[in-house]
């Protein structure tokens, strides 16, 4: 039977990973070969902090979430390093997921909303980032700060 997977989160805060010092503090004290960062600054209107994605994603295995504006912050986001980058936030509409995944499978949904889960699927997404039952795709929940499929 194949290994469920199961990524600790953490929080991209101001210029760092909240709850620790540095990136070099941050890569010292994580035991983890992929992680799941949620940048909070773009939930509050700030700019995707590429700066940390590009420290820690050549040394760990980065799921990056982010509030999506426009198909450049994904493509922004992957050529920074990033394995998956997650799309979340309320820009996220039908065309932009067309257009995301006619150029990279390498996006998640975090949503709540059926029509943008199914439109996903629809396009050749994969990687469903939900709490509503959802049988396409491949899964995942979020909690108690671990993104674990199901």
């Amino acid at each position: 039977m194949e290994e469920k997977i199961k990524i600790p989160i953490y929080h991209v805060y101001r210029k760092g990973i909240k709850n620790f010092s540095s990136i070099d503090n941050f890569l010292e004290n994580v035991n983890s070969s992929r992680i799941y960062l949620i940048d909070d600054n773009t939930f509050r209107g700030r700019e995707i902090n590429f700066k940390v994605l590009k420290e820690i994603s050549p040394v760990i295995e980065t799921w990056y979430e982010a509030n999506i504006r426009w198909i450049d912050d994904v493509t922004d986001i992957l050529v920074a390093g990033a394995e998956i980058s997650v799309m979340a936030g309320e820009k996220i509409n039908e065309r932009l997921l067309k257009n995301v995944l006619k150029i990279t499978n390498n996006v998640a949904i975090h949503s709540d909303d059926d029509f943008l889960l199914e439109k996903f699927i629809e396009n050749g997404g994969f990687y469903v980032i939900t709490d509503i039952p959802f049988l396409k795709g491949k899964r995942f929940i979020i909690k108690d700060e671990w993104l674990i499929e199901v």
